[in-house]
Order: C-alpha cells, then sequence, then structure tokens
C-alpha cells in the first residue's frame, strides 16, 4: 500500500471558510460522541462541579483551531485574502488531525491516513500534518512512503529531530543499521532523546558493537536513574541482541530492586530457554510461575509453561496452560499449534485436528511457519483413517518444506514473547516523564 496525495483534493466549488467551518463542526461532533461513548462514575460528575472549567479567556487552553479561525476571519474582514487562506488551511488541517487521532485510537489507521493526507493537502506548509501521516503510514507497513515523507520534511528542515527519530527507526525496520545508526546518533548529538537513545543501542547490538549499546544504556540509567523497569527494558534489548548473558544479568537487577516489577521473571524465563533449550525447562518454569504469581494474565507465561509441560508428558497440565494463552491471544496461532499436540500426543486425534486447522489458518495456509502444523494435521488425519486428507496435508507440507531450514518449530524467537517495541517506547515515555517530574 502506497499512499496517494491528491493535489486536487480541495479544489471544489466550496470556498475554503465554509470547509473550514464545516471541518470544525465534524470534529466537535467527533469529541462529543467520543465523550457520550465513555460514561463518567457519579461521584467525578460531582467534583466537577465544583471546579469549573476555567474560561477560555483566561489564557489557560487556548484551542489552536480556534485561535487560527478568528484569525482568519480577521484576516478576511481586513481584506487579507491570502493571509485569510492560510488561516483556514491551517484550520482545516488541524481539524483533521484531531479526527485522525480519533481514528488511531479506534485503530482504524486506513480512514487516519486518508484524514492526514487530506490534512497534509490542506496545509502544505503544516509539518506536523506530515509527520504524523509518516508515523501512521510506518504503523500500517507502509515504510516506503513514510520515508519519502520525512525525506521530504528533512529537505526543509534537516535540524528537525522527531523526523531524524522516526527515519532512523522505520530503517532499523528495514534491516539497514548502519544508516539507522546515523540517523538516531544525530539525533542523540543534537538533542535528549530518550527514546531515540534505546533505538540507538538496539541498533549497536545488530551492528554487534556490544562496547557502544553498553555506553548508551549507561547515559540512560545515568539521566534517568536507577530503576526495576529500566533495568527490564534494557534486558529485553540485550535479548534481541541475543546477548543471553547480559540479558538474564538485567532481569536479576531488576528483580533486586523490586521483586513484583512487571514481566522480569517471564523474560528471565524466555531467555532460559532461547539459551539453553531444553536443558533449561526446569529453570524457566520456576520463572514463569514466579511471573503467573504476580500477573495471572501473562500470556507468554501461560504459553511457554504449556510447551514446557507438553514436553515433559504432563498434557493435563499443558492443555490447561494453552487454553489459558488462547483465551489471552486468540489470534497467535502458535499456542492452538501445541495444544493440537498435546491431544494428538494424548491420542485425542479429532480434537488436535481442530487446533492444528485453526493454527493453520492464523499462520496462513501457504506460510513456511505452518509447515509443523500441517505435518501434526497428516498424522491427526491418518488416526482419524481421512488418508485424502492426510495426503492432502502431506503434498502441502512437502510443498512448504523446499528450501526450508532443518528445524520444524514453529517458535520463532520473537514469538516466544510476543512483545512488540512500542511497549518499551510507552515504558521509557512514563519513565522519563516521572524522572523529570522528581527533577521539577
Amino acid at each position: 500500500m502506497h499512499l496517494r496525495v491528491s493535489r486536487n483534493a480541495f479544489d471544489s466549488t466550496f470556498p475554503i471558510p465554509f470547509l473550514a467551518s464545516i471541518c470544525i463542526m465534524l470534529l466537535s461532533l467527533a469529541s462529543w460522541a467520543q465523550e457520550k461513548s465513555t460514561p463518567k462514575p457519579a461521584p467525578a460528575r460531582k467534583s466537577v462541579l465544583r471546579h469549573p472549567t476555567p474560561s477560555v479567556n483566561t489564557g489557560v487552553g487556548k484551542d489552536p483551531v480556534e485561535e487560527h479561525y478568528r484569525a482568519a476571519e480577521t484576516f478576511q474582514l481586513a481584506g487579507d485574502l491570502t493571509a485569510a487562506e492560510a488561516e483556514y488551511r491551517r484550520v482545516i488541517s488541524l481539524a483533521l488531525q484531531r479526527l485522525a487521532a480519533i481514528r488511531v485510537l479506534a485503530q482504524d489507521d486506513q480512514q487516519a491516513l486518508n484524514l492526514l493526507q487530506s490534512a497534509a493537502v490542506a496545509d502544505p506548509s503544516d509539518v506536523e500534518a506530515q509527520m504524523s501521516l509518516a508515523s501512521v503510514a510506518s504503523r500500517s507497513g507502509d515504510l516506503t512512503s513514510a520515508k519519502a515523507i520525512l525525506s521530504s520534511v528533512l529537505a526543509k528542515d534537516e535540524h528537525r529531530l522527531s523526523a531524524k527519530s522516526l527515519l532512523g527507526n522505520i530503517l532499523f525496520m528495514e534491516g539497514d543499521y548502519p544508516a539507522a545508526a546515523d540517523q538516531l546518533r544525530t539525533v542523540m548529538e543534537e538533542g535528549s532523546d530518550v527514546n531515540a537513545a534505546y533505538s540507538l543501542a538496539l541498533t549497536y547490538l545488530k551492528l554487534n558493537d556490544l562496547a557502544k549499546a553498553t555506553n548508551v544504556f549507561d547515559e540512560m540509567l545515568t539521566s534517568m536513574g536507577s530503576s526495576a523497569e529500566l533495568h527490564v527494558l534494557i534486558g529485553q534489548a540485550y535479548r534481541e541482541g541475543e546477548q543471553f548473558d547480559l540479558a538474564a544479568g538485567e532481569f536479576r537487577k531488576a528483580l533486586a530492586l523490586n521483586p513484583d516489577v512487571a514481566r522480569a521473571h517471564a523474560y528471565l524465563g524466555i531467555v532460559y530457554l532461547l539459551q539453553r533449550g531444553d536443558a533449561a525447562l526446569t529453570e524457566a518454569r520456576r520463572e514463569f510461575e514466579a511471573e503467573l504469581l504476580r500477573n495471572p494474565e501473562d500470556y507468554s507465561s501461560h504459553y511457554n509453561l504449556g510447551v514446557i509441560h507438553l514436553k515433559q508428558h504432563k498434557f493435563a497440565l499443558a492443555e490447561q496452560e494453552l487454553s489459558k494463552a488462547i483465551k489471552l491471544l486468540p489470534d497467535g496461532p502458535d499456542a492452538y499449534f501445541y495444544l493440537g499436540r498435546v491431544y494428538l500426543e494424548g491420542g485425542k486425534s479429532n480434537q488436535a485436528a481442530a487446533q492444528l486447522e485453526k493454527a493453520i489458518q492464523l499462520y496462513g495456509s501457504a506460510s513456511k511457519a505452518a509447515q509443523p502444523a500441517h505435518e501434526a494435521l497428516l498424522k491427526a488425519f491418518e488416526n482419524l483413517g481421512r488418508h485424502a486428507e492426510a495426503q492432502r496435508e502431506s503434498e502441502t507440507a512437502r510443498e512448504l518444506g523446499r528450501g526450508r531450514p532443518s528445524q520444524p518449530d514453529p517458535r520463532r524467537r520473537n514469538s516466544l514473547a510476543q512483545e512488540r517495541r512500542p511497549r518499551c517506547r510507552r515504558e521509557i515515555g512514563r519513565m522519563e516523564a516521572q524522572a523529570r517530574r522528581q527533577m521539577a
């Protein structure tokens, strides 16, 4: 999907001021609908009555959309139509950006992209609209369009650090680690951005430059202070960079600072499995069980416990843990695959077939990751005497196996944790805000 922005998007028979008024009306309706959809408890309503909202005349909380609209009207009355048009275009752009933000919250990225495209066309000088468009495009997987937008922004302002930071992250996602490091290093040299620092450290790890990555993490610990949460994040980075000893050390530091810190036990268990495989099953199991005492709805702990119990032929316990994992992440194929294996090895071929077919559906039937599921389904069909279907699965598995790595295990390293980097970004932002409040 590549973004197509029509420069004629606002060439219409409707005057710009009319379009600005319509945008404000739509924005008001959207805000009203959002408020109506979020009920407020009665006690909070009483509290609001005791503390009235400050007047817009106090100078606090002025609305930029209103301000630009009034400026546009003033210029129009004065006969400066060029300046009035520029202000009206900014009104349209700001209003569309707000509507797009609502669609992002509703996880409707396509509609958000459409609104942001229109915002960028309405006011080409609004850099924030272009930045938002690039951000949502990258989030939607359209890295080519996002890079083009950011290159355009940087061509006009080469010192815009937010554009360099986002471009660095996109280059990282594309696997162009040297170029990503160049962008992120510039952000660090010209400003102070903790998210960029974390991304830069990850990039150094991908480039096998452990010393530079460690230096960045040391700077983060100095600037933000040592905390259990930050050590967990650093441990995640080391794990992603396959520095398992260092990752385990960071998770242990986190637990020493706060035995109840979220996810540290689970991440430590995952590191044990990644580092030593089946030789670490007992040790890893203890970590996952410790995590569930503190966080009973942790998907990765239930999932990995299920796999461990399967390997130890404890089928009832494996079924219990994997069923819980599926409830927590119904769209994750791995838990269905292993639950199918549990039923297959326990002699329940009908139930095995149902779970394996679901796993294949979620993997994508033609995906190489689905090959072990096809092979297991082949065995289930043979046990059930469904030989034609077994033959079909055999042919599919054989086709997918061509050129495939020899280890038939769908547990990709990233899927073990089921983590995403945005979680790290949110945690860093929260800790940075906390550090600033403490310094204020």
